[in-house]
């Protein structure tokens, strides 16, 4: 998952072609001269494997910002990070989109008044609610949430605040789902808060009850593995009578900059003297925005339109660049983007035009050039 670019399958079967003939014709040789063979053969093979796993994974990914009806059926439930319940979707009718450009499952966190709505698997349900396609890397080189969707199928995120309509009760499909849920809930019944939640979650696999702040806590002392479901987890929570198990406090701080934004921004000016950095924020700002000199970096969150001699990183850049960082390496800087690690897969691919591949190019090069002309380099600048 590594490459950057999908593995040729007529390269794969020649390589394999050539492994098995060379097994073939050394088969009187020593095994340790056919196990110096077959080492690349299984290299291919597992690349081969992992290339015909993404293929048979693959779905439809919504291509733009998607607001209007969502109609599917429940297949999971949980919570999301902002502790809203979430709903995982599939069977998915989207307003204006045929089948083949639907996704196969979406994911929708409700942020609305639920009323007497509780989620139950196999019901089939309607509601009014935004969707986008899952987001890349935030950072070059960092965790790709968009190929871990891909592989789940996912081809759509977003929130509702809308009430929900069920359509259809859940039928004979995802039985055991319902069980799960009808454990949980009387968990959770019987054992009211965080307490019966985590109960619930280690005997039946629904978090939905666990709020972010236990995730957080159980995530800062390193026990979130006890959320898997295992016969050692439940035996633990077993062996301790009338809730009288451990207690862990919350000890682990954030280790990471403490600066505020203002701070690291006045330290980015004082590392680059001959460098200015122009941050737009909304549309207004933009537009109060006329002018700007050949020396200046603009950065922007919506789209703008080109403007003097300055570099603009607009909404634009970003969508097709993802984040960027600095390195520096052999006394030089660079620019890194997350684009760049995750390459032209099959999750990560962007249609873009020549000119606009040519003019986003020439870009970065400018960055990379006005990086180097400006100062010195940064102390806290990590080596790649």
């Amino acid at each position: 998952f590594g490459l950057v670019s999908e593995p040729s399958p007529v390269l794969l079967l020649w390589g394999i072609g050539l492994n098995l003939l060379a097994l073939y014709m050394c088969k009187n040789w020593n095994s340790a001269f056919k196990m110096a063979i077959a080492a690349p053969l299984l290299v291919i093979f597992g690349v081969g494997w992992a290339n015909v796993s993404a293929l048979y994974k693959a779905s439809a990914v919504l291509k733009y910002h998607y607001y209007g009806p969502i109609e599917g059926r429940i297949v999971k439930v949980d919570r999301s990070a902002s502790d809203a319940l979430r709903l995982t979707l599939d069977r998915v009718v989207l307003r204006r989109l045929t089948p083949k450009q639907t996704p196969e499952r979406i994911r929708v966190s409700l942020h609305g008044a639920l009323f007497d709505f509780k989620p139950v698997p196999g019901e089939t349900i309607m509601l009014m609610g935004h969707l986008s396609p899952p987001a890349g890397a935030v950072e070059p080189s960092g965790f790709d949430f968009r190929r871990y969707a891909w592989f789940l199928r996912l081809g759509g995120l977003g929130y509702s605040r809308t009430p929900v309509v069920v359509l259809t009760p859940a039928g004979s499909a995802l039985a055991l789902a319902r069980v799960r849920m009808r454990i949980s809930t009387r968990i959770q019944a019987a054992l009211p808060g965080q307490l019966g939640a985590f109960a619930a979650t280690l005997l039946s696999g629904d978090r939905s009850g666990l709020n972010s702040q236990t995730l957080q806590i159980l995530r800062q002392t390193n026990l979130a593995h006890f959320l898997a479901i295992s016969g050692l987890h439940m035996g633990r929570l077993l062996s301790k009578s009338k809730g009288a198990g451990f207690v862990a406090k919350n000890w682990l701080r954030n280790d990471g900059d403490g600066r505020s934004q203002a701070q690291a921004a006045q330290g980015w000016q004082l590392a680059f003297g001959d460098m200015e950095w122009l941050h737009i924020l909304g549309k207004k700002a933009a537009a109060s925005t006329t002018d700007c000199r050949s020396d200046q970096v603009v950065i922007a969150n919506v789209k703008l339109q080109a403007r003097g001699d300055c570099l603009i990183l607009d909404a634009a850049v970003f969508s097709a660049t993802g984040s960027m960082d600095i390195v520096a390496r052999d006394g030089r800087l660079q620019v890194r983007t997350a684009q760049s690690y995750s390459g032209n897969r099959l999750w990560s691919r962007q249609h873009l035009t020549q000119s606009e591949g040519v003019a986003l190019a020439q870009k970065i090069d400018r960055f990379t050039v006005l990086l180097n002309s400006s100062g010195s380099i940064p102390p806290n600048v990590p080596e790649p």
